[in-house]
Order: structure tokens, then sequence, then C-alpha cells
């Protein structure tokens, strides 16, 4: 049998394109929801289950409809192509989202500058948020632990260039605790947006990742 080389680098392209979106999916949306809007890594790691919560139902959903597909291009092809092109569109759209809600973050949005660092102490100070520091889950508060001058100077980066141990356990949960109360809690419309383009997102993957396989 001949290989049909056209259709073998289609197919091979529509699996590369699945894996490209999982492996970047995987990557930057955890780091948005916490860094961007403050979420816990307990509610961020349910959104991130979601996809697979969808798949149980939309997988074989499309799945069934390609097989009843009758088109000009296939029973398949129809939906990799409008899927793919959907998913760009809303990937990108994810995009522009994160960068509205990184304009609300305003001084905060760079933590480590000494201004940032005392904006987010006069915040939650003396709000009581749990932590994990040498393997265990405590409650602190940053002014029991730290002056505004002392957190404000806490280094991010070791000797060889790793984030220190202060600045993961403190700085960084201090302004996820500062941006999900002064900034989420108050206007979580962008956040609302932010998860309906992500549920766009995970529709359009779903449309087309049967009909690849089955191709």
């Amino acid at each position: 049998m001949k290989l049909n080389y056209k259709r073998t680098i289609c197919v091979g392209f529509a699996f590369f394109l699945i894996c490209a979106f999982w492996q970047a999916y995987d990557t930057i949306i955890p780091k948005i929801l916490t860094d961007r809007f403050g979420m816990s890594q307990t509610l961020s790691g349910v959104i991130m289950a979601a996809d697979n919560v969808f798949a149980l139902v939309l997988l074989p959903l499309f799945g069934i409809i390609s097989d009843k597909c009758r088109s000009r291009l296939g029973r398949r092809t129809p939906f990799i192509l409008v899927g793919t092109l959907l998913a760009v569109t809303a990937f990108i759209s994810l995009s522009a989202v994160d960068a509205a809600q990184l304009s609300k973050l305003g001084e905060v949005s760079d933590i480590n500058s000494a201004e940032a660092r005392c904006i987010v102490y006069d915040s939650v100070g003396e709000l009581e948020f749990d932590v994990s520091s040498d393997g265990e889950e405590k409650s602190v508060k940053l002014s029991e632990l730290y002056t505004r001058e002392e957190f404000a100077a806490i280094d991010a980066l070791d000797a060889d260039g790793k984030a220190t141990d202060e600045y993961t356990d403190y700085v960084v949960v201090a302004r996820r605790a500062y941006i999900s109360q002064e900034i989420t809690g108050k206007d979580p419309s962008t956040l609302i947006i932010f998860i309906l383009v992500l549920l766009a997102v995970l529709l359009s993957m779903a449309t087309f990742r049967t009909p690849a396989v089955a191709l």
C-alpha cells in the first residue's frame, strides 16, 4: 500500500496541535489563575481538572456526531478545521483577558519592587492566611514575622538563581492573598470572563480531538 503523505502530514499536524495546546494549557493557565487572579492552588487545580470532566461527555459526543457527518470534506475534516479555528481564537482571547487583569493589578504587578511589597504588607499584614513552610501547613500573620521594611527587603533569588523559601512561602502567598481580597474579590468580572473563555477553549478542543484520533 502506498503511503498517502498528504493525509499523514495533515493528521500528524492535528496531533501536533493537540499536544502543543495541552502543553501550553497545563503550563500557562495555572500561573494565570494564581498569579493574576489570586486563586488558591486547590481551586486552581479544580478548574484545571475541568477539561477531564468535560472530556467524559464531549469526546464521545463529538465522536458520534462526526460518525454521522456526511460532507464533501469527509466525516472528520470539518470538525478538525472548525475546532482548530475556534480553539486558536479562544486561546488568543485568553491572553487579552489576562492582559486586562494585569492592568488591574497596577502597582503590585511587579512584586519585586519595594513599593508593591509595601502595598501588599499594608493590606494583608494583619490577615491570617495559610502557608506551606518546611513541609508544614500553618496559619501566620506577616506582621508577626516581618516588619514592613523586612518584608520589602526579602530576597527573591538565592546565590544559585533559584527562588528563596521566604519569597515563595511569604511574598508570593501574600501577593496572592492581596489580589484575591483587594482586586478579584472586589471586582470578579474579569475572572468570570476568563472562565467563560476558558470553557470556550475546552469546548473547541473537544470538537476535534475525537475526530483527529479517529483519523
